[in-house]
């Protein structure tokens, strides 16, 4: 059974988006932004949570419209800077056993509390990054990590990371 079915039986998975990994406005035209859709409606259909992170402020939610992804991103799965609560970060951080140094490192805060407040561990969580420095803040925090650069998924094989990857494979031969 693969990672993927696993993972659909259990129910378990979420994979959190780092905002500049999916809203780079200059990859638009090179076709990102429809691999992107591809992929939220692959997650959708297949009932796998999703999230995206910031570290801007509320203005992440125009960007989300203007790209046309609020279909994909509400407010109850859009995580930014001025929604972030320290307090829920920490008492994540917590019950999970995750040293409070951490939280402070790259964007692992956001998505502790996008975790936090979709009631996943980090352990059934695979983050969406857009640069290899951000995949390992989140591995630090024992979260899955990918690389995402368009159409291509790059993994740091780790078990959940194959969620995603089977998820863009699955679309790309549909």
């Amino acid at each position: 059974m693969s990672t993927l079915q696993q993972a659909l039986i259990k129910r378990t998975t979420c994979a959190i988006f780092d905002a500049d990994a999916i809203l780079n406005k200059h990859d638009f035209s090179l076709g990102k932004l429809s691999n992107v859709v591809e992929l939220l409606k692959k997650l959708k259909s297949e009932g796998i949570d999703f999230a995206v992170v910031s570290s801007k402020g509320a203005e992440i939610t125009e960007q989300i419209e203007i790209a046309g992804l609020n279909e994909f991103f509400t407010k109850k799965n859009t995580f930014h800077k001025d929604r972030l609560d320290l307090s829920v970060v920490k008492q994540y951080a917590d019950e999970c056993g995750i040293c409070n140094c951490m939280i402070q490192y790259g964007m692992n805060k956001y998505h502790m509390h996008a975790a936090a407040e979709l009631g996943y561990r980090p352990e059934q969580c695979v983050t969406v990054e857009y640069n290899k420095f951000a995949t390992f803040a989140s591995y630090s925090i024992g979260m899955g990590t990918c690389l995402f650069t368009g159409m291509l998924i790059e993994s740091n094989r780790r078990k959940k990371l194959a969620i995603v990857h089977s998820i863009t494979k699955a679309t790309e031969a549909a």
